[in-house]
């Protein structure tokens, strides 16, 4: 018997979803969901150990012996506490390779064996799962957000950055704000000024709230560092920040309110949510895209073309729907069968592609997968 390989738990995220569909199989996926304290289905522990016999069967049909490959398996397993509650595991197992990473939400238990991993459940969640902040926006008193799996805390403001119209009013007032004066009377040498302002006392508010927001947008560049950025409060101001904001990755979806009454525990869901709409949103202009293409040559639609294409390296974009697949033979491991749709995936991932799973309501009718070409 080998030495087992040395067990990593870690989050997943893109970069590492590309290095997984790198790997050369047998490639054996274990999907573990939460359990929750005092459930009555068997523990996590008895459930690898069922998974482990199951995959001993599949490589056997691999003609791959499972003796070796199952031992840092094993060991996980025994590691797991069946007497309380936890998150869910996505186990990877391959030649000189074992990783469990958290894996929130897989809904039920699976093992697979196979030229791929099983990565096309997982896609959603590596990237909207993904460390964001939240900015509650207020002319009064403004809060930043920290949030990382659907949980969030308020952190400080980077120092010297206002958290209000006033301090921003303080800091710099905005050149256009500055009132203008006129000569009145019959001479100039004895005339007095006349006040007129050059906005309403509503555009003078609007305009500072755009000052505030921009002085915001540059002290957050920083602390920010291009990760995603969900904006709370109400629309119209949001829409203001958008507008203004030059060195921030926003999201499109906001998160609708009174920013200054919402707690930490509050925005933490709301603000995975946005993120999940943004990703669905994201995928569908791309399928959106994908049909106005002029370049045919750079669409592919149907399962078998859009996967030769993943494995040339040439797919920029993937759009698969989330809830189906396709069972078939297309590996580089011989006629081994497994989920094309899947397979896919993890070519274009393989090659740096980026990939979007949609609901199958929101694909063209009898696609399971679309692909937009790099050439």
């Amino acid at each position: 018997m080998t030495a087992a390989v040395p067990v990593t738990t870690i989050r997943l995220d893109e970069p590492m979803l590309e290095r997984l569909a790198a790997h050369e199989g047998p490639c054996i996926t274990m999907l573990i969901p939460p359990r929750h304290p005092g459930a009555a289905e068997p523990g996590r522990a008895t459930l690898i150990a069922g998974m482990i016999r199951t995959a001993a069967k599949e490589l056997a049909k691999l003609h791959v012996p499972p003796a070796d490959l199952m031992v840092p398996v094993e060991e996980f397993a025994e590691s797991v506490n069946d007497h309380s509650g936890g998150e869910g595991y996505a186990l990877f197992r391959s030649p000189g390779s074992f990783l469990a990473a958290s894996a929130p939400d897989v809904a039920e238990a699976s093992v697979t064996a196979g030229p791929h991993f099983r990565l096309a459940p997982l896609i959603k969640g590596a990237v909207t799962r993904q460390e964001m902040f939240v900015l509650g926006l207020s002319r009064n008193n403004v809060k930043l957000y920290r949030c990382h799996e659907g949980r969030c805390s308020e952190t400080p403001l980077p120092e010297g950055v206002p958290a209000s119209v006033d301090e921003a009013t303080a800091f710099d007032t905005p050149d256009h704000d500055l009132e203008n004066r006129s000569a009145a009377g019959p001479s100039t040498g004895s005339m007095k000024s006349v006040h007129f302002g050059t906005s309403s006392e509503r555009e003078k508010a609007q305009s500072h709230l755009r000052h505030f927001f921009a002085l915001l947008d540059r002290g957050l560049k920083g602390l920010l560092r291009d990760r995603p950025l969900v904006l709370a409060g109400v629309h119209e101001e949001a829409a203001l920040y958008k507008k203004v904001a030059k060195h921030a990755n926003i999201l499109g979806p906001e998160i609708v309110g009174n920013a200054e009454a919402m707690t930490a525990a509050e925005i933490g869901p709301r603000a995975l949510q946005a993120a999940e709409e943004n990703y669905r949103g994201l995928g569908a202009a791309a399928l959106e895209y994908l049909r106005e293409q002029p370049d045919r040559r750079r669409a592919r639609t149907g399962v078998h073309a859009v996967l030769n294409a993943a494995k040339a390296g040439r797919v920029h974009e993937l759009i698969a729907a989330e809830d189906v697949e396709v069972t078939g033979a297309a590996s580089r491991q011989g006629q081994v069968k497994e989920d094309l749709v899947n397979a896919a995936v993890s070519e274009t991932l393989r090659y740096g592609g980026r990939v979007f799973m949609l609901p199958g309501s929101m694909m063209p009718k009898g696609v399971a997968l679309a692909a937009l070409l790099r050439y």
